[in-house]
C-alpha cells in the first residue's frame, strides 16, 4: 500500500479556488490544500478550514510574484511583486544579501498572518514553485523548522508516460518539460538542505510535467507510476478552479484567464470522479495528509 496526498494549491487566491477546493475535499478525492495568504479570497478561505474544510491537510503556498507585497524592496511602483521566477533566479545567484533578507521578512509576513488566524500548518510549498530556487529554498526551510513544521514540497517528478500519445509528447514543446527539467535539477540540492534542517518531503511528487492536463488519464498514470516502483509517499498537484459570480478583481489579469480555464473545471470534475476513485481502491492507495502521516 503507499500513502497518495492529492494536494490542491491556491486556497485563498480568489474565490473560484476556494469553492472548487472545497467542493473536491466534500465530494471528492481531495486530501489537502495550500493557502495563499495575499488572495484576495484569503478571509473567505479561513472561514472554509472552520467549516467545510475542516480536517483537510493544510499548508502554506508561500508567494513572491503575484500580487501585493508590503515588503519595499520586492515591490514595483504600484506595490506589486516586481520579479517573476527567472528574476529570483538571476538575483539570488548573484548573492544580492538585500534581496535574501527581503524575501525571509516577507515569507515571515505570511507566516504571521497565518498565525493570526489560529489554524495549524503542516507542511510548505510556493506560488510557481518559487521556494525551488535553492537559495530560496534554504530560507523556506529555516521557516519551517522556526515554525515547527515537518513537511516540504520537492518537486521531484519522475519521469513517467501516460498511454495516450499526445498527452506524453506535449510537454516536449511546451514549458512543462523545461521546468521539469530544472526543478529536477534543484531537487538535488534542496533534499540536501531538507535533511540538513530535520525536514520530511515526499518520495515522489506527480503534477508538472502535465501541468495543464491534470485529468482523468494523467492522474491514474502518475498514481500507476508510483505503485508499480514501490513509492511510498506521493503527493499529487492539481489546480482546481470554478468560475464564481463571486470574483470581482483578481490579483492579475493572468490569474483571472488561468481561474477561468477550462482545465481548471476539468482538474475539479476528476478528482469527483468515481472512476479515479475506484483506480485508487483497486490499488489499494491510502489517501491521506502530511497531517495525518
Amino acid at each position: 500500500m503507499i500513502n497518495v496526498i492529492i494536494n490542491n494549491d491556491d486556497l485563498g487566491l480568489n474565490y473560484g479556488f476556494n469553492e472548487a477546493i472545497s467542493d473536491c475535499y466534500t465530494n471528492g478525492i481531495a486530501t489537502s490544500t495550500s493557502i495563499r495568504t495575499n488572495g484576495l479570497a484569503y478571509k473567505d478561505a479561513i472561514r472554509l478550514i472552520k467549516g467545510s474544510l475542516d480536517g483537510i491537510g493544510l499548508g502554506i503556498h508561500l508567494n513572491l510574484t503575484d500580487g501585493k507585497t508590503k515588503t519595499k524592496y520586492l515591490q514595483n511602483k504600484i506595490g506589486e511583486y516586481r520579479r517573476d521566477f527567472f528574476g529570483y533566479y538571476r538575483d539570488t545567484k548573484l548573492h544580492d544579501k538585500k534581496l535574501l533578507s527581503a524575501i525571509e521578512r516577507d515569507f515571515n509576513q505570511q507566516f504571521d498572518e497565518v498565525k493570526k488566524s489560529g489554524i495549524a500548518l503542516d507542511h510548505i510549498n510556493s506560488h510557481n514553485h518559487i521556494h525551488m530556487i535553492p537559495e530560496i529554498f534554504e530560507i523556506a526551510a529555516k521557516l519551517a523548522k522556526k515554525n515547527g513544521i515537518s513537511y516540504i514540497r520537492v518537486a521531484n517528478e519522475p519521469f513517467h508516460l501516460t498511454k495516450w500519445g499526445t498527452t506524453d509528447f506535449r510537454p516536449l514543446y511546451n514549458l512543462n518539460f523545461g521546468k521539469f527539467i530544472l526543478l529536477k535539477h534543484f531537487s538535488r540540492a534542496n533534499q540536501r538542505t531538507a535533511k540538513k534542517y530535520g525536514l520530511k518531503t515526499s518520495d515522489a511528487f506527480y503534477g508538472i510535467l502535465h501541468t495543464g492536463q491534470m485529468n482523468e488519464s494523467t492522474v491514474k498514470a502518475a498514481i500507476g507510476h508510483a505503485v508499480s516502483n514501490n513509492i511510498k509517499l506521493v503527493e499529487v498537484l492539481l489546480h482546481p478552479a470554478h468560475s464564481s459570480k463571486r470574483d470581482k478583481t483578481f490579483t492579475s489579469r493572468f490569474i483571472a484567464d488561468y481561474t477561468r480555464k477550462k482545465e481548471r473545471l476539468i482538474e475539479a470534475n476528476t478528482l469527483k470522479d468515481p472512476s479515479v476513485k475506484r483506480f485508487l481502491d483497486n490499488k489499494r492507495v491510502h489517501l491521506t495528509s502530511y497531517a495525518q502521516l
